[in-house]
């Protein structure tokens, strides 16, 4: 079911937050060299550097809440706003579904 990349450790997909390690390996696979860093898909903010890059969040891409499991193919980075963001807008989504 699960892409992951060579020399990553597995996870359960119901696991509720993702390996460090895929953190680290999503961030230089998706690292932007005309841009000089990791490029946030949603507010297109540039990160590099150590201290750029705990201020990025692992997500995942479709919620846990909604069916959405710890898996490579559901993983993607967001700074701090745009995972608070993401999170608020997924909650008052929900709501609105019941």
């Amino acid at each position: 079911m699960s892409k992951l990349p060579r020399n990553l450790p597995t996870r359960d997909p119901q696991a509720r937050t993702f390996p460090s390690a895929w953190k680290n390996s999503y961030f230089r696979r998706n690292y932007d060299e005309n841009r000089g860093g990791y490029v946030c898909p949603d507010c297109d903010k540039v990160f590099c550097g150590p201290a750029d890059f705990r201020r990025l969040e692992a997500e995942h891409i479709k919620p846990q809440a909604d069916g959405g499991l710890t898996v490579w193919e559901n993983l993607i980075l967001l700074c701090k706003p745009c995972s608070l963001a993401k999170r608020k807008k997924d909650r008052a989504r929900r709501r609105q579904s019941f």
